[in-house]
Order: C-alpha cells, then sequence, then structure tokens
C-alpha cells in the first residue's frame, strides 16, 4: 500500500511557521525539513475501515483543510495506517501523541475516545485515570499585518471525549499519559478506542516502557521559564464582558491610549477558578516567575488587551503617595499555591506614554499630572518613594528575595534610570533590590553586570552567548533566551518548535527560556487567534475554558505540550548529568549536536534522550 504512505506524508508536512521578519544574528548550522521519500512498511496492518486514522507524535501541525488533499490521493475504503504506539517515560513523567481521524461517507454521533489501563508484564497498572484522550478543536488563526495568515488549525485541546463526527471531515485527538512516580519500571500495554453506537470504529495500541528513573516535580526544575501572565485578560474573558465593557474605555480607538480607566479593574475572586487553573497547566511546565504590573500598562496595554496595575497608587492631601497592595498580595499568593516560587517580575514604568497614574484624593479624580519620564527629577523622586515602600511590603510578606524590578524592551537611558533607581534601593539587611528586562538588541549590554536577570531576544543572540551565560551565571545573574512574536511558539508555528525553543537555550548555555506570554487572551480566544499586528497565538500558549462551564478549566495547546515536553527533556538531561557523572561527555554531545530544523531537531533529541536514558537507568 505505497500509496498510503503518502497520504501520511502529505498530512503532515502541511503548515509552517511564519518567519520572523529580522534574521538571526547568527545561525545555527543549517539542516532541511524535508520529508524522506516514503518508503512502503510491510509490518503495517492494512484496515478496511469506515474511517482512516492514525497515531503520530504531534509535532507538526494539522490544518481542517487538507481533508481534500489526503483523500484525494487516497484509495477509498482501504489505507495503511499506524495504529501502533510505543514510546518510554521516566517515572512521574508525561508521554503524549496524536490520532487523526478522517471520516468518509458515514458520520459518527457521539463518537466516544475511550481509554483503558495500561498494564505491565506482570500485572502492574497504569490506571485509566492517568490517562487522557480528548479531542483538539480547530482555532482560526489570522493576522491583519501577515495576508497570508488566515487559516484555522487544530489548537484547543478540549476537555471532551465525545464528539460528533460528520461525515467527510478530519479530526483530531490529543492523548496525554501521566506515570505516577511509584510506578514499577516495565513494558505496560493498553489500548485506546474510538467508539460510536457500542461499537468501536478505531483501536489504536500503545506499549510504554516505564524505566527506573524518576523525573522531579516542576518546581524543583533547574530549567527556567518565564511566560508573563496576565490574569486581567482571564477575569475580562470570564465576565463575558468585552474589553470596552470591562477596561471601561470609551471608544475602540482609546484602548491602547487611555490609562485612566484602569485604574478601577480589579481582580476577582469569583473567577479565581479560571485563574487556577491556568496557573496549574504554567506550573506543568516548569513556570517559574509571577507577573505583577507595579503601575497601569506598563507595556502601553498592548493589544489584545489592557494591564491595570496590581498595585493601586493614591495621592494624598498631604502631597505624598501610598500603596494599595490588595491585588499584587493576592495574586502572588494564588502562584505560591501553585508551585509558582521563584521569580516575582515587577513590571514597572520605564517610558510609557502616560507616566504614573494615580488617585487624587484632593479631586477624587484619577490622573497623572505629576508624572515625568524616567531620569528626570520628578521620576527619581516618585520611584525613590514607591520602591522604597514596595520593598518594605516584600519583605514583610517574605518576597523580597525573590522579587526582579523588570522592564519590557527598553532603551540604554530608560534602563540605567531604572537600574541606577533600584541600586539606591536595600532592605533591612542593605540588600539590593534586583533589576531584569528582555532585551533586543545591544544597545544594553553595557548594563548587563548591573542586571541580575537578563532574557536576549533570540533575533539578537550575540556570538558569545554560551560564554556570557556563564560568566554570568558565576557572579550569581541570570541569562534566559527570549522568544516573542513568529519565533517557535505562535499558532502558525509547527509546535515542536516550543520544545526545541528550551533546547536551543540549552545549546548556548542559557539558564532557560522567556516568553511574551502565557495567557493575554484575544476577546474571542475559542474562536480565533487573531490580530491586528501580532502574529497568531503569540499572546498566549493556553486557552480558557468555555464561558459557561462551572469548572473554568483552562485548555492546552500542541504547542504549550511540546514546550512542557523541552522543559522535562531538558530536564532529564539535567538530572543525568548530575546523578550519573560518568555520562556528562555524553550529555554534552548531545545538547552541542542541536542544528537549525527544529521539528526534526526535536523529534532527534527526544530520541537520544531517551537512548542515553535507557543506558543509565
Amino acid at each position: 500500500m505505497k500509496l498510503a504512505n503518502s497520504i501520511v506524508l502529505t498530512l503532515f508536512v502541511l503548515g509552517g511557521c511564519a518567519q520572523p521578519r529580522e534574521t538571526a544574528a547568527e545561525q545555527l548550522p543549517q539542516d532541511s525539513d524535508q520529508e524522506e521519500p516514503a518508503v512502503e512498511n510491510p509490518s503495517e496492518e492494512v484496515f478496511d475501515d469506515p474511517v482512516w486514522a492514525m497515531i503520530s507524535d504531534g509535532d507538526k501541525n494539522l490544518n481542517p483543510r487538507d481533508y481534500s488533499k489526503v483523500m484525494a490521493t487516497s484509495q477509498a475504503g482501504v489505507y495503511t495506517q499506524s495504529r501502533n504506539w510505543s514510546g518510554c517515560s521516566w517515572k512521574n513523567d508525561h508521554v503524549s501523541s496524536r490520532i487523526d481521524i478522517l471520516t468518509q461517507e458515514e458520520a459518527f454521533p457521539g463518537a466516544v475516545l475511550d481509554v483503558e489501563d495500561l498494564v505491565s508484564e506482570n500485572g502492574a497498572v497504569i490506571s485509566k485515570d492517568n490517562i487522557s484522550a480528548t479531542y483538539i478543536n480547530a482555532i482560526h488563526s489570522k493576522s491583519e499585518a501577515y495576508p497570508d495568515i488566515d487559516y484555522d488549525i487544530y489548537d484547543v485541546i478540549t476537555h471532551s471525549a465525545v464528539k460528533d463526527l460528520e461525515a467527510g471531515n478530519l479530526y483530531s485527538a490529543w492523548v496525554d499519559i501521566y506515570v505516577p512516580a511509584g510506578t514499577p519500571a516495565g513494558t505496560y500495554t493498553g489500548r485506546v478506542s474510538l467508539k460510536s453506537a457500542q461499537k468501536d470504529i478505531a483501536v489504536f495500541k500503545y506499549s510504554l516502557d516505564v524505566l527506573n528513573l524518576t523525573l522531579t516535580n516542576p518546581e524543583e526544575w533547574e530549567t527556567f521559564l518565564d511566560l508573563w501572565e496576565t490574569p486581567f485578560a482571564s477575569n475580562r474573558y470570564y465576565s463575558g464582558k468585552t474589553n470596552m465593557e470591562f477596561f471601561n474605555f470609551t471608544t475602540p480607538e482609546r484602548q491602547d491610549t487611555n490609562p485612566f480607566s484602569l485604574y478601577y479593574v480589579r481582580l476577582d475572586p469569583k473567577y479565581q477558578a479560571g485563574l487556577e487553573s491556568e496557573l496549574e497547566l504554567y506550573h506543568k511546565a516548569g513556570g517559574n516567575t509571577i507577573s505583577v504590573q507595579t503601575v497601569e500598562g506598563p507595556d502601553n496595554s498592548r493589544f489584545p488587551c489592557a494591564t491595570p496595575s496590581m498595585i493601586k497608587w493614591i495621592l494624598q492631601k498631604d502631597g505624598t503617595y501610598r500603596w494599595d497592595y490588595t491585588d499584587m498580595d493576592y495574586y502572588v499568593e494564588l502562584n505560591l499555591k501553585h508551585g509558582i516560587n521563584r521569580q516575582i517580575d515587577l513590571f514597572y514604568h520605564t517610558g510609557v506614554g502616560w507616566g504614573f497614574v494615580y488617585y487624587d484624593e484632593s479631586t477624587g479624580e484619577v490622573t497623572n499630572k505629576l508624572s515625568a519620564q524616567p531620569g528626570q527629577e520628578r521620576w527619581k523622586t516618585t520611584t525613590h518613594a514607591f520602591l522604597t515602600d514596595l520593598v518594605a511590603h516584600l519583605e514583610e510578606k517574605g518576597w523580597f528575595d525573590m522579587a526582579v524590578l523588570y522592564m519590557d524592551e527598553r532603551l540604554y537611558d530608560v534602563t540605567l534610570a531604572l537600574v541606577e533607581a533600584a541600586e539606591d534601593i536595600t532592605n533591612s539587611k542593605g540588600v539590593q533590590l534586583k533589576v531584569g528586562g528582555a532585551v533586543n538588541g545591544k544597545e544594553v549590554a553595557p548594563l548587563y553586570d548591573r542586571m541580575y536577570d537578563v532574557s536576549i531576544w533570540e533575533n539578537a543572540r550575540p556570538s558569545d552567548a554560551k560564554e556570557l551565560a556563564r560568566s554570568r551565571r558565576a557572579k550569581g545573574l541570570q541569562t534566559t533566551l527570549y522568544s516573542c512574536g513568529s519565533g517557535k511558539m505562535a499558532s502558525t508555528c509547527q509546535p515542536a518548535e516550543a520544545a526545541f525553543a528550551v533546547y536551543e537555550a540549552k545549546k548556548y548555555g542559557m539558564d532557560g527560556v522567556m516568553r511574551w506570554a502565557l495567557n493575554k487572551y484575544d476577546e474571542d480566544p475559542l474562536y480565533g487567534t487573531l490580530h491586528t499586528t501580532c502574529y497568531p497565538g503569540d499572546c498566549y500558549l493556553i486557552y480558557p475554558d468555555e464561558r459557561n462551564s462551572a469548572e473554568m478549566k483552562a485548555q492546552s495547546s500542541p504547542r504549550f505540550e511540546k514546550l512542557c515536553e523541552g522543559m522535562r527533556y531538558t530536564e532529564k538531561l539535567n538530572l543525568i548529568r548530575k546523578l550519573y557523572p560518568g555520562k556528562a561527555a555524553k550529555v554534552d554531545e548531545i545538547v552541542s549536536s542541536l542544528k537549525s530544523s527544529m521539528v526534526k531537531e526535536a523529534a532527534s533529541m527526544r530520541d537520544k534522550v531517551n537512548e542515553l536514558s535507557r543506558e543509565v537507568q
């Protein structure tokens, strides 16, 4: 059945990542993502079923419009497919795969994905409670700035194992297997079945080798992951309101220019379940940072939603400020509850157009009349008063050591002003407040030694990145690789590129990865990742639940799951180096072997780490 093998190739070469407009300062060695010629596999089974279905690794995107292209090259009724999956895992580990289904002339209402326990040859069991098989919904990806991006992609991993399958359509599902920490080593087998009217219409066989190795919990991982959080976007979505309604904008045009209405927006515990579910996904990925906006719109309230301050500024009648930390305390404690506990990014006023926004007790109005730009005397005086009070509050809460005063892609003069302001502030033990930021060029490089956390945009990575990260680490400083825009994790990117981002940071000796952002949702994210200036999906890697859901349980995406995979596999290399010093050279060899062909290299890294894991267990 050579023709059927060509079907598989046709299906998975489609869909790609829009390339960045800028060129990286230094490219990895070139390789190709072109598929190898189709070769018939005589061991594959031939199925004569009402659906065509197969298991894949989920490394590449799937597009609903691919159906006709696939069916045009197929033989109706008889297909050669891969319905057998095999893999290996550590204990306290996840493995995932994707199932793709093409219906033909027949529809299947209420088609159920049914999972079984995985059972080892010795009778040990991985309960089906630890196995999730749910459908993936398509999302419309469109960008006005990039007209070629206007199509659907399967990107929302739902919580539903039931779906009406119409005739002549392409569907997709995600399978995740969690291996509990106490699972005995061995080979486990089981099935995932697609059923309709209580009958199997496709059966998928799974075989998992559980190795005698245990992965640490995400909060213990060495690799640093910084995904910027926007809890107000989550609150806004579950409120059912538009941006204009929720943020009290008076006209659509003022969504990017009016900070005053943001002052009255507060985090609402009514939508806490939605936030907690999103944080649990972030923790699963190994997320380390808590995003706190300390002023109104520190990122200029860029689309797709505004970013109100979690600290409210009040100018008292005596001319001094006081600060309300209610929202900040609430949100930090929520993150800590879910194991996100290594760093608090305190986003501050560093050059945004409207300066300090505060409530004036004398006039009863919100204004910014006393604002100033970074470096000006009024800015220095106001900043000193704020940071002094903030540090005292952080110390009282026990959070000072986690705190980093943070900025987003600011130029040298602005960055210098904030660095100098922070250096003038110490806690009760004489320790200075740390400073960090995302940088997208070389201009800020002279200040690196004065910045605790520097995240360098991947397309501006210096040629000496590895030595830079090494020398900074020796000084107790942190360096990460900054991904944004089209880079690796937008919805138009191949999911495996997200894993590659982590491996690339590891190759260049950096401490981890930073990405904008985790959950800065569009107005209607379950309809489409639609943007006027950004790449689709640039602003969020996960999705909220349906608005009418009582659970408010966040939904993952293949690109987020592949980010999780990259984090897990990088941590496996870290643990092997630590626990098996004799394999350090092999770990270095695997890391340094990474080439530029992102999808292929992500799969290759997975294979190489699995092989090394088998050696050391």
